[in-house]
């Protein structure tokens, strides 16, 4: 079983011998061992705690397992798991003590075994008289040591002293390094947009992001037990990145892409130490049917979302509008991750209960309550981005048609500019929603199939004619008559 801490609980069971029997099953099928157990006020509860032969109880000492950080609610959020184990087996139980267990793991030191003059290969560890005996130690299995070895230490390679990084640790580490790597980034490209004060002041920011940055990397190299090299290294590519960030990858970022920046890694690491705490049951149970069912809905039903909230604006069927199967992949694509948005909560949570927030106690109603309406009004801004993207595609749509300038594409929707030319005699022509004019182009959205949609700007309104009784000829310049055109069929 993977954890991150372990914590020594004093837990008191009351009842009969079936309810602590009971205890016993339920500590070992969560991996939590029994290190040892005595009836109240014995023992090592003998003059501390007064047994009760009317209400017999028992103590163990227990070693909870749990997910999470250390820091100083750690040991309350153990606590938090026997209440929760009680409450769901319906025991008597009580926590009477609880003291985290810290282990403070340090490398020995490192020697290199010599026969002579020559390196064996040969690595031990420990005290120098330790790593000596060691070296000239027959390993039981291996080949026999020649008694004369010696061991030397190897040489420095670097001002750091090498030490082992706990799993919590790490965890912390990496979110911190990619935080200040993106705010890093973010605040050196504030800092270009302003002038005066503003400038010093993101430009300050950046460079407390950059330390912050540069702690973390050295702490890394320590652990890798890099030398100057190393360490140099590791901070020249993290500079480079972050600088990189500021110069091309943010070059006409907005406060949406800022925040964007921020969100998207928010939810990342969120998600990842939410479900870092699932096991294999909970995903086969429920979590990957879920995720599969969710993603292959959204592929085939969010794909025309946008598009039927663009046509709509356009007063236009979805069927007038030609899209291409890419833009249907983009256009499903960019619903979701609006949508997405919604993870932001869970991916809170996560964090929240890596901290052992007492909201995330087990049991606890508040979570719950915040949870619906954080979701809806999560939810709802999803859909108002997506509803305000499709109109204002459509109505930039509708002012290059009144300017006649170039329409902008929209997720495989590609209005192009086009002079429209009877076929038949005019008292023949079926024309919908409009007079059609041939002497100028029109801003067509579509151009195969039995019927072609062109914007009307006359009546501000989509002209439909039968695509039999008219040709189409690509405009190069919308501008100009169609008589002046130089001909081009589609």
């Amino acid at each position: 079983m993977r954890y991150d801490q372990r914590v020594l609980v004093l837990i008191e069971v009351r009842g009969p011998e079936r309810d602590v029997a009971q205890a016993r099953e339920e500590f070992a099928a969560r991996g939590w061992p029994v290190l040892a157990d005595v009836a109240r006020g014995t023992g090592f509860s003998a003059g501390v705690l007064n047994a009760e032969p009317d209400a017999p109880a028992r103590l163990f000492s227990v070693e909870v397992r749990l997910f999470g950080a250390r820091n100083r609610r750690t040991e309350q959020a153990a606590a938090w798991r026997v209440q929760q184990l009680a409450r769901d087996a319906v025991l008597e139980m009580y926590v009477r003590r609880t003291e985290l267990v810290v282990r403070d793991v340090k490398p020995l030191p490192e020697w290199w075994v010599w026969i002579g003059r020559q390196a064996t290969g040969s690595v031990t560890t420990g005290t120098e008289q330790e790593a000596r005996g060691l070296a000239r130690m027959d390993m039981p299995g291996g080949a026999p040591v020649r008694k004369d070895a010696e061991i030397h230490q190897p040489p420095k390679r670097g001002l750091l002293v090498r030490y082992a990084m706990k799993r919590e640790e790490r965890i912390r580490v990496v979110v911190l390094l990619l935080g200040s790597l993106i705010a890093v980034g973010l605040a050196l490209r504030f800092a270009s947009q302003q002038e005066g004060f503003p400038r010093w002041f993101w430009a300050t920011c950046a460079l407390g992001f950059l330390l912050v940055g540069l702690r973390q990397l050295s702490r890394i190299a320590r652990a890798l037990g890099g030398g100057r090299l190393t360490q140099a290294g590791l901070g020249g590519m993290y500079g480079g990145v972050a600088c990189g960030m500021a110069s091309f990858g943010f070059p006409s970022l907005s406060a949406k892409g800022a925040a964007l920046i921020v969100v998207v890694p928010t939810i990342g690491i969120g998600l990842w130490l939410l479900v870092r705490q699932w096991n294999r049951s909970e995903w086969i149970a429920w979590a990957v049917p879920l995720l599969a069912t969710l993603t292959l809905t959204f592929l085939v039903a969010s794909a025309t979302v946008q598009h039927a909230l663009y046509a709509n604006r356009l007063a236009l069927p979805l069927d007038d509008l030609n899209v291409l199967p890419v833009g249907q992949v983009a256009s499903g694509a960019r619903v979701i991750g609006l949508l997405s948005l919604v993870l932001i909560l869970p991916a809170v949570w996560g964090i929240a209960k890596h901290l052992h927030w007492p909201s995330t106690r087990p049991g606890e109603r508040i979570g719950v309550v915040l949870c619906a309406p954080t979701l809806l009004v999560y939810g709802l801004l999803g859909v108002l981005l997506l509803t305000q993207s499709a109109s204002h595609a459509a109505e930039q749509a509708i002012d290059a048609a009144e300017n006649r300038r170039k329409a902008p594409e929209y997720y495989g929707v590609r209005p192009l500019w086009m002079c429209v030319q009877p076929t038949v005699p005019r008292n023949e022509l079926n024309e919908q929603g409009g007079v059609l004019d041939p002497s100028h182009p029109y801003l067509s959205f579509t151009v195969t199939g039995e019927q072609i949609t062109a914007w009307n700007t006359e009546t501000n309104s989509p002209l439909r004619i039968p695509s039999d009784q008219v040709r189409l000829v690509p405009a190069a310049d919308p501008d100009r008559p169609c008589s002046r055109q130089e001909p081009q069929p589609v």
